[in-house]
Order: C-alpha cells, then sequence, then structure tokens
C-alpha cells in the first residue's frame, strides 16, 4: 500500500499540486505570521542585536566608529567626536576613558548602518562647579514629555492617525514597529503605478520609527532613494529589539521620541525648533504646560474655545513637519486649512468630537513667534558660565557657542559659585551710594567723587593654589555686557595714573621707613615678613 501510494504522487499530477499548495500555504501563514507578529524577525534581530554592545575601556579605544552625519548626530557633536577629542589633546587634556564598540558594531557601522543604541530626545552643554552642581546647562528642546505616560492620550492618538495607526497595537507584542506592511505595500503599489503614469501620487509608506531615523541620522534629514530608506529601515529595526524580542516598550519610546524631537524649522533669536513642546512655544507663544492642560480638558469633555485651539495648534505642528518651513514660515494660511481638513478626519474617526472640530475649525491659526526676553540681557550673572563657555570653545575648536550649547558635553570646573555669587552681588551693590557710605569708601584716596557710582567698573579674580594647578574659583565683575572685564581687557594708564602709583608707593615706603628705622640690626625673617610683601623685605 505504502508503495502504490509513493508511485501515486510520483506520477499523478494532481499529488503535484497538492504538495504545491501545500507549500504554498505554509509559506503564506510563515509571511502572514511574518507580516502581523514578526515572529521570526523578533527572535533573529534580539539576538543580533543582543551583540550590538559597546563598554567604556581606560584610555582610547581601538573599537570605536562614528558612522551617522545627519541633524541629530551633528547637532549633538557626535559627528565631530575625533576631531573634538583630537582638539582637546592638542590642548593639553588627555583621554581617561572611552566607549570600546564590538566587532559586530563595528561591521555594521562599516556597511552603513547608524550605531544602534537607546538615544537621548534632550541634552545640551552642562557645567558643573567644584561641589558637583550644575551653574549652567542649555537643554535642547526645552520643553518635552519626559515619559510615555505624560503625554495626552488625545495627543497619541491624533498622531498615529497621521502617521502610524498601528504602532501600538498589543495583540502582537514581538512586531517589528519600523514596517507598517499594508502601507508599505501600497506604496510600493503606488511607485509601480507612477513608472506607468507620472502623474499619479505616491503615499508614504514612512512609519514613526523610519522617520526618526531619518530626520536625525540621514545626511540633511532626507531619504534620497530607496537605499537610503532601506538603511533606515534596517537600523529602525535593530534599535527597536535592542531590549529583546518584545517590542511594546519599544514602540511607547518611539512615540515619546518623535514628538519631543520632530523637526519644526527654525526661527530667529532661538534657533532650530525641535520637538511638539518647543514648537508651540516658538511658533504659537503657548506654554507647554498651559497646551497639556488644555487638550486634557478637551478629551474629557469639558470643551471650550481655548481647549480647542489648543488642540488645533497641536495637530497643525503635526501636520506641518513634513514641510515646516513651508508651511510655518511661508504658508500658514495653507496650514490653516489642511488642518481643518485633518480635523474632519479625525471627527469622521472618532477620535475627536464634532464639538471640538466645530470649535477648533472656526478658529485661525496665528504663528506668533518667539520674542527676546529681558532675562536674555542679564550678562553679569553669566560672567562665569561665559569664561568657561569660551575657554571650551577655544579648547574643542568650536565655531559658535550656539552650536556648543547645543551639543551633548559636561564639564567640571573648579569654581565656587556660591562664592561667585556673593561677590557679584557685593560688586553690584558698590553701585549703590548708600552702601558706599556704610562701607565708608567715601573718603580721600577712595571715593570721593561726585561722578555717578553706576560708571564705576569693579572686576574681581580669584586663584586657589592647587597641588598642580591654580584653580579658578571666582571670576566676576559688575559690567553688565558680553565683555568679561577679567580676561577681554587690557588697561591702559595714562601719566596720571603711573604718577598716582609712584605717590603711593613713596607714601608705603616712608611708613616702612619710619616703622624700621630703629631696628637696623633685626632680619625680615624676625619680623615675621611675608615673602610675599617685596616692599617691607626691601
Amino acid at each position: 500500500m505504502r508503495e502504490q501510494l509513493a508511485d501515486w504522487f510520483r506520477t499523478s499530477w494532481i499529488a503535484k499540486w497538492l504538495v504545491i499548495a501545500f507549500f504554498c500555504s505554509l509559506l503564506a501563514l510563515l509571511i502572514l505570521n511574518e507580516v502581523f507578529q514578526s515572529t521570526i524577525q523578533s527572535l533573529y534581530l534580539s539576538y543580533f542585536t543582543s551583540k550590538l554592545k559597546y563598554e567604556i575601556v581606560d584610555g582610547t579605544s581601538s573599537n570605536v566608529a562614528f558612522g551617522a552625519n545627519g541633524p541629530f548626530d551633528q547637532r549633538l557633536g557626535y559627528s565631530k567626536l575625533d576631531a573634538l577629542v583630537k582638539s582637546a589633546v592638542n590642548n593639553d587634556y588627555q583621554v581617561k576613558k572611552q566607549a570600546s564598540l564590538t566587532d559586530d558594531h563595528i561591521q555594521i557601522i562599516k556597511k552603513g548602518i547608524f550605531p544602534i543604541y537607546i538615544e537621548k530626545s534632550q541634552t545640551g552643554l552642562r557645567l558643573y562647579d567644584k561641589d558637583e552642581k550644575i551653574f549652567y546647562q542649555s537643554l535642547y528642546p526645552t520643553k518635552v514629555y519626559s515619559s510615555f505616560s505624560e503625554i495626552p492620550s488625545l495627543v497619541v492618538k491624533t498622531l498615529l492617525f497621521i502617521e502610524n495607526r498601528e504602532l501600538l497595537d498589543n495583540r502582537y507584542p514581538g512586531r517589528n514597529p519600523a514596517v507598517e506592511w499594508d502601507r508599505f505595500g501600497k506604496a510600493i503599489v503606488d511607485l509601480g503605478l507612477k513608472l506607468v503614469k507620472p502623474s499619479h501620487k505616491v503615499a508614504g509608506g514612512s512609519t514613526l520609527a523610519t522617520q526618526i531615523e531619518k530626520f536625525r541620522h540621514s545626511p540633511e534629514g532626507r531619504t534620497t532613494g530607496a537605499k537610503e530608506k532601506l538603511r533606515q529601515m534596517v537600523s529602525a529595526s535593530l534599535r527597536a529589539y535592542l531590549q529583546g524580542s518584545d517590542t511594546t516598550k519599544a514602540r511607547e519610546r518611539i512615540t515619546l521620541e518623535y514628538i519631543n524631537s520632530i523637526p519644526l524649522s527654525a526661527i530667529p533669536l532661538y534657533g532650530e525648533v525641535n520637538g511638539l513642546g518647543d514648537g508651540l512655544l516658538a511658533w504659537y507663544g503657548r506654554g507647554f504646560d498651559e497646551v497639556n492642560a488644555l487638550v486634557k480638558k478637551c478629551a474629557t469633555g469639558d470643551i471650550t474655545a481655548d481647549c480647542a485651539l489648543a488642540y488645533k495648534q497641536t495637530l497643525s505642528l503635526f501636520v506641518a513637519q513634513r514641510r515646516p518651513s513651508y508651511y510655518l514660515g511661508k504658508k500658514p494660511d495653507y496650514l490653516d486649512r489642511l488642518t481643518n481638513t485633518y480635523l474632519r478626519l479625525l471627527e469622521k474617526e472618532k477620535i475627536i468630537s464634532r464639538k471640538i472640530a466645530n470649535l477648533a475649525s472656526d478658529q485661525v491659526l496665528k504663528i506668533n513667534k518667539l520674542k527676546a526676553t529681558e532675562n536674555w540681557q542679564q550678562f553679569v550673572a553669566r560672567k562665569a558660565d561665559n569664561r568657561v563657555r569660551t575657554r571650551l570653545l577655544q579648547i574643542f575648536n568650536i565655531p559658535s557657542l550656539y552650536e556648543m550649547d547645543r551639543f551633548d558635553i559636561e564639564a567640571s570646573t573648579a569654581l565656587n559659585t556660591d562664592l561667585q555669587y556673593s561677590v557679584t552681588k557685593t560688586l553690584l551693590k558698590l553701585q549703590e551710594d548708600a552702601f558706599v557710605k556704610e562701607q565708608g569708601l567715601r573718603s580721600e584716596y577712595l571715593l570721593n567723587t561726585t561722578a555717578p557710582l553706576k560708571d564705576i567698573v569693579y572686576s574681581f579674580t580669584l586663584y586657589e593654589k592647587g597641588k598642580v594647578a591654580n584653580l579658578l574659583r571666582v571670576t566676576t565683575d559688575n559690567y553688565n555686557q558680553p565683555l568679561n572685564i577679567n580676561q577681554g581687557v587690557k588697561l591702559d594708564l595714562g601719566s596720571t595714573a603711573k604718577l598716582r602709583t609712584l605717590v603711593t608707593y613713596l607714601e608705603i615706603i616712608a611708613e616702612l621707613y619710619h616703622k624700621f628705622k630703629s631696628q637696623n640690626n633685626l632680619s625680615a625673617r624676625e619680623y615675621k615678613i611675608s615673602n610675599a610683601d617685596k616692599i617691607s623685605n626691601w
């Protein structure tokens, strides 16, 4: 019987088609499983990413690579790390520790994949004093959600409806968030139709994960072709599985990072704008906490014109991120109409109520660019900050303070910020007549003058002698301008000042002569005169 069945399978065309159908069905099931659950991908990619590690080693590392040169890498200084380190070494600094990548990590970077690690949404220059307290920090973006749970649910639903509707579908915990297969398939079909009919529009197939890779790491933040798109998809897939085969938390992280870092063009006096929080402030003059509170209010059913406007402004920034300079800078009226179109689509999908859609549509988006404030001009309080920052410019050979403030740099100093504040406060009080009189400074040879006290500039620098170097503890003045009197000024004393100095020295010598003239046989040591007191020793 077995031999007869075997002969039938070898000779019957029905049997052959049954075998083909079986394997096709099996293949189809595997493909469907990968489309929805990404089982094989999750197992393989999580295993592969487990080998993409790094460790901190003493001294310089031989296994280091800087593979990306996108806007994010440039803004944070990562693409210039090699040059920054060499510049610091040329300025007599030493590399104490450095990251060392595994061989697998080095190899994928050499093949064009972006470095794979959990990235920072917010960073910038941080300066620490001698007690390891931060006395200066420039965080960019300035306003971010610190966790996924902080994002209002209506904001999440709105974003996903526009960009990536299946991202947070938790029915399939191992799903690859870098590919949304139905959209990706449609995009491929559209590309094929465009070859036949050039006027045919191609729908975007990008997910939030690949968009992040694009505006962070692709050259100029753009997709230049199929090869660049593939690089974004591979990098996004690897990054998604860094913490294991379950991507549930990774998908929440992707949503959070996207909202915190979407590029929204630039404005004067602030510069590059990234993230929803900074976008609301820069383009609409709205506080991040205020807008979040209003959007949550709308979601609970307590709908007012103000909360509807806050929601519309939030929605408009998600819409504008595709062409931010055009929509926000040149065509805000077109952005308003396009946002109204999305309001109706969101209402149709029951993501927002009709009342929100109607109230929001009735209000016109008005661009209200961020203005400079007086606090930005309080230079006296920033003398120490600026001295350290200008020194870092020299050490790293960075072109501007604007650029350096956005680098991911932490620097420790010897400054005593409590003493710095106290001395600065005293120097400022020297411009007050009551304080000057109280201190007995209105007298001969001192401030016996009718000149305005505010015109007198005082500066103070204090060093402490250390074991191998003199440590800068205080550097301040009362000149409320960017110029640092201690560091950037040469005093050119005229003949009158030289004469006054000479007379002062002669008076000191005369006083010392009368003090010591009867002690001719005693040495300076017996009088316990400091070696630093050159005049008394003389």
